[in-house]
């Protein structure tokens, strides 16, 4: 047991969750876990006493007025004629109902410590769930319509692993906040003292540490807006991106989905007009209510969009009658996709997703995005601003400039890259640039790429791979090359008759690109050998600067084959 929490009362009792002891939920869990169950349950019961209570009053009537009546033409009494044995009943069926969800309450437990968070769950069926507080990706709070209105909130902490999740439903808002706060900011204390003393032990055993200028301690570098957080002290919270309401509702509006629902309208009307049978507008309500409720979905889910650092986690916020707020390190972000569908050209628009170790867990349910949106719809500057929270170390400055040539512009990256590289006169930006490789697809690769081919490459810039496709809707994947855990090269039919090569990366599932198809033989292998060989590196150096330990040098060995385009060779 902890020592007595003080401070305000939520507080105290988020502190009094962590003290590693086993804790029970808010008393109204049963309830809210049942949902619809004990809706339904209640609502025929309550329907059942209804009409019992009418009959039983109709025969008092009668009785009443006609006392002379039969009995045998008197409606029946309820529950065997006798009102006492029928309360009697009630009140035992509710006492049963009562007791059953005080105890599915009591068995109901948690625990969390310094380790692991557990969750002990059921009567007849038991059930524990656990997660390694280190394994956490990410912190979510859900707050669905009813809980909401009761004050109170879902906490889930989100894992990697298959359906690794485990949640606490419910707690009180104000206790799931500080809960959250308390987990956050203690597995980033708890990480970066385990680099420190991994640092410390690795540099004793092989004698090289990573060393900042100024201590031999691993240095941890704040967020963006951020001046880092004191233990126990409420973490600063900057704002980065807010997406206006009007915004919103624009992109709905203009949207793919709006140009089918126009386009069906279109036939409806052009058929009545042809033929003159009005069985052509059968069509038209169900379409109509299909696009109405779409686009209700889509302002509720996406609604009061806000992008915030939190200490050293980027917070994403949004929902309209059901809420999310979830937490993210941004060291959990595995890959960054932006796209634009192409009715959002004139406007300027793009949406931003990412890949993350975790199952969807509670999202699928909830009334809210995709639990990978980290942007529903911004400008390329909000896209920027994205980057540079969650994937800034792979990209550097030179990285977040190319970001709006590589998506904007109607060339491969090796024409944006260029490009970037003659604005820019910077004699160490420009070393750098010289090891950036890039490749284009293939001229056979025009019998599939139709309309992609001039903008369909892949490429090497700085430390992570870039894809970059679409035509229809515009797609640009950036995955760091520490995130890589696998590349390969594959064949299918198409390429085995058309003499080309595919790549892919394989990475944690999500939203993004990882295949890309259409590669001259003679680009693909020897880009797959330079790709394996800087993912190695970079892996290398991410565990260098994590735990201090430093790889022995080794000699890569010599590629036999041409080294693919370069981003500085035409294409």
């Amino acid at each position: 047991m902890s020592e007595v929490a003080s401070g305000p009362a939520p507080t105290r009792r988020a502190q009094t969750y962590a003290d590693g002891d086993w804790h029970r939920l808010h008393p109204l869990t049963p309830v809210l876990r049942g949902g619809l169950a004990v809706a339904a349950i209640a609502g025929v019961f309550l329907a059942t006493v209804w009409d019992q209570a009418l009959t039983a009053f109709s025969s008092y009537l009668v009785y009443q007025e006609i006392p002379d009546t039969d009995i045998g033409e008197l409606p029946p009494l309820p529950f065997g004629g006798s009102l006492l044995v029928g309360t009697g009943l009630i009140l035992l069926v509710a006492a049963l109902g009562a007791g059953w969800l005080w105890l599915t309450w009591f068995m109901h437990t948690v625990r969390i410590d310094d380790e692991v968070i557990e969750v002990r769950d059921g009567v007849l069926f038991r059930t524990h769930r656990r997660a390694r507080r280190d394994r956490i990706n990410s912190v979510a709070i859900w707050r669905p319509l009813i809980p909401r209105l009761l004050g109170v909130s879902k906490l889930e902490f989100q894992a990697a692993g298959s359906d690794a999740n485990v949640s606490l439903s419910y707690l009180a808002y104000p206790v799931a906040t500080e809960l959250r706060r308390i987990v956050v900011q203690s597995e980033h204390t708890h990480g970066t003292s385990a680099a420190e003393a991994n640092s410390s032990e690795y540099g004793s055993a092989y004698g090289s540490v990573h060393k900042s200028e100024d201590d031999n301690t691993a240095h941890h570098e704040p967020l963006p807006g951020q001046t880092g957080s004191t233990p126990g002290a409420e973490p600063e919270v900057t704002r980065h991106v807010e997406v206006p309401l009007g915004r919103l509702l624009g992109s709905l509006v203009v949207s793919l989905e709006t140009f089918f629902f126009v386009l069906t309208f279109v036939v409806i009307i052009g058929g009545f007009v042809i033929t003159g049978d009005l069985e052509w507008w059968i069509g038209a309500f169900p379409a109509a209510l299909v696009y109405v409720v779409a686009i209700a979905r889509g302002w509720t889910r996406a609604s009061q969009f806000r992008l915030e650092t939190v200490g050293d986690s980027v917070r994403v916020s949004y929902g309209l009658l059901s809420t999310t707020s979830a937490s993210i390190p941004p060291d959990k972000v595995h890959a960054l996709h932006i796209s634009q569908p192409w009715p959002w050209r004139f406007f300027g628009w793009w949406r931003v997703e990412i890949h993350r170790a975790i199952t969807p867990g509670q999202s699928q349910t909830n009334q809210g995005p995709s639990h990978q949106m980290v942007l529903p719809v911004g400008h390329l500057d909000h896209v920027r601003t994205v980057a540079k929270l969650f994937v800034e170390e792979a990209l550097g400055d030179h990285g977040l400039a190319a970001i709006e040539a590589a998506a904007a512009a109607t060339g491969p990256l090796a024409d944006t890259h260029n490009a970037d590289a003659d604005a820019d006169a910077d004699a160490d930006a420009d070393a750098g640039r010289r090891d950036d490789v890039i490749i284009r697809p293939g001229r056979f690769a025009r019998l599939r790429l139709i309309l992609s081919f001039p903008i369909h490459s892949i490429g090497i810039i700085d430390g992570a791979l870039w894809l970059r496709t679409g035509v229809l809707v515009r797609k640009l994947g950036i995955v760091p090359l520490r995130r890589i855990q696998s590349a390969a090269r594959f064949r299918g039919p198409w390429h085995a008759l058309t003499g080309l090569d595919g790549l892919e990366c394989n990475i944690v599932p999500g939203p993004g690109i990882t295949r890309m198809v259409g590669f001259e033989k003679h680009d693909a292998r020897p880009f797959l050998e330079i790709l394996s060989g800087r993912v190695v590196r970079a892996i290398e150096h991410n565990r260098e600067t994590s735990t201090g330990y430093q790889s022995p040098p080794h000699d890569p060995a010599p590629h036999s084959t041409r080294a693919p385009q370069r981003s500085g060779a035409p294409s």
